[in-house]
């Protein structure tokens, strides 16, 4: 009997399907996931190091905890657009896995749930995501670019932390927090972009926790908004290129900023400094 195997229609974005799915395996064997299933269950395929590719059926909503943990030749995955959650760790040491898209309709990345995908060089967040979790890309060291979508409020601890391709980010006003070392030990960014918060905001303030750029010694300015009340301990400690913060207010705002002293040597003149820091003020 011959096998079915399924289509993929070539769309704008890549998200139509036929009804099945299927598990591509290295000795050249397909593995049918059928229509009709709604998730891909808890450690599925956990350290299946022989999968090089999975498309997965439409009607799939959920792709459990850990389903593709360790699957260390997944070179490809194609999720389709039912899908509204990913569990934490769901692809964790997957390091072939070159790029990734994320439906529209999940609102969280998981903890660790791309964490160590050292060959990951992309990923499409989609517009109403809302929080990336903890450690949820850290280590995807071939990660060269991501585009946040405005809807994003929350960025966890670690989320990006030993992302050393990327260059620059900017983040968007709707950001509530940035976690601890979110950015940390991300070597080759140089420019960083946090927008002013929109209007509408009942909480105008922007919290950034510790070290979130610690070590990044490319770094080389910074543009931080008004709503920015206190920079936190070692949140630029180790960034030994930087030169300009561009600051969204005036000199008496700035002045109203706690600035911790631990690990923020070229902000507070401190034993450490190396060089002084200029600001430019967009409020004058």
């Amino acid at each position: 009997m011959s096998e079915t195997v399924p289509q993929v229609f070539e769309t704008k974005n890549m998200r139509r399907f036929s009804a099945n799915g299927k598990i591509v395996y290295k000795d050249g064997t397909t593995e049918i996931l059928a229509h009709g299933m709604t998730e891909i269950a808890k450690r599925a395929y956990k350290k299946r190091t022989d999968i090089v590719s999975a498309v997965l059926p439409s009607g799939v909503r959920r792709i459990g905890e850990g389903a593709f943990f360790g699957c260390t030749s997944l070179e490809s995955i194609v999720i389709p657009d039912s899908v509204t959650s990913i569990g934490g760790e769901a692809f964790v040491y997957c390091e072939n896995l070159k790029s990734i898209v994320i439906p529209p309709d999940v609102r969280t990345v998981c903890k660790s749930c791309f964490e160590y995908c050292t060959g990951l060089e992309s990923v499409t967040l989609p517009e109403g995501l809302d929080k990336i979790g903890e450690w949820a890309f850290r280590g995807c060291e071939s990660l060269e670019g991501v585009i946040f979508p405005e809807s994003l409020m929350t960025i966890c601890d670690s989320s990006f932390l030993g992302c050393k391709k990327l260059t620059e980010i900017k983040v968007p006003g709707n950001v509530l927090e940035i976690g601890n070392f979110a950015f940390s030990e991300c070597g080759s960014l140089e420019r960083v972009i946090i927008s002013e918060k929109p209007k509408y905001l009942s909480e105008p303030v922007l919290y950034m926790l510790s070290g979130v750029f610690s070590y990044d010694r490319a770094l080389k300015s910074i543009r931080i908004p008004v709503a920015l009340k206190e920079i936190a301990n070692n949140m630029f400690e180790y960034c030994d290129s930087l030169e300009t913060i561009y600051y969204g207010g005036s000199r008496s705002d700035w002045r109203k900023i706690k600035i911790s002293k631990y690990g923020n040597g070229n902000l507070n003149g401190g034993l450490f400094k190396r060089a002084k820091i200029k600001i430019e003020y967009e409020c004058k």
